[in-house]
């Protein structure tokens, strides 16, 4: 196989590719995030705090299989995440509205999704009242909730930026060589949602200044990410 063929920032050769197809043929491999896993390791695919890349690995795969480059395993829970999260589902009746002013709540606080419970419950009330839906986030991710004593405020998701999104270029001043150098830096707000039954001024300004916060946090020297910074 010849040329060179790029796939989510990363050029792979003809001897990538078949490296790739050979995993794929692999029975110690079965699933598609096994393949992603093992693709990272064996082409040293890592970000900046050499983490590897099984999400843009993961993307990278199903381009090749839609080239015609490779053949992939069936996917392990097809649809699943529709058939659970349905767009735009009926949410019932709405719990009682929270109507104070944001001095009152007392302290707001980001709190990342951190168990498989958390996350059923981010993906419903999305699901149930963002005007998007619910659809897995792309690349990277990051889901957080607003909450103050405890109580869920407001949903965020952070997502991988783009990698090729011509008017943030022009606007930024990026050629191909800084985009791919940068690009690392750039996250997507995917998903902002103050519940409809939460009425506190200002509480978007606050949760965003969070947000803003750890993203400040998270940046260290010119181009480089705190070990500390959460895993967009």
């Amino acid at each position: 196989m010849n040329g060179t063929y790029c796939y989510c920032g990363r050029d792979f050769s003809g001897a990538d590719i078949a490296l790739v197809a050979e995993l794929c043929k692999d029975p110690a491999l079965p699933t598609r995030a096994s393949i992603a896993r093992e693709l990272c390791t064996r082409l040293g695919w890592v970000d900046q705090m050499s983490r590897p890349k099984t999400m843009s690995a993961r993307v990278a795969l199903l381009r090749m299989a839609d080239d015609g480059l490779i053949v992939l395993p069936p996917p392990a829970n097809a649809h699943n995440a529709n058939r659970r999260w349905p767009w735009r589902a009926d949410p019932g009746p709405l719990p009682d509205r929270i109507q104070v002013p944001l001095d009152r709540l007392g302290p707001v606080a980001l709190h990342p999704v951190s168990s498989r419970a958390e996350s059923a419950q981010w993906n419903e009330l999305i699901a149930s009242h963002h005007y998007l839906g619910y659809s897995p986030l792309p690349g990277a991710q990051r889901r957080y909730f607003v909450t103050a004593s405890g109580e869920p405020l407001a949903l965020i998701g952070i997502s991988a930026a783009a990698w090729s999104c011509k008017p943030r270029d022009d606007f930024i001043g990026w050629d191909p060589k800084r985009r791919a150098a940068r690009l690392h830096l750039v996250v997507g707000n995917s998903r902002f949602l103050v519940l409809p039954w939460v009425r506190v001024p200002n509480l978007a300004s606050a949760s965003l200044g969070l947000l803003a916060q750890i993203a400040h946090v998270a940046m260290t020297a010119e181009g480089g990410v705190s070990a500390k910074s959460p895993s967009w």
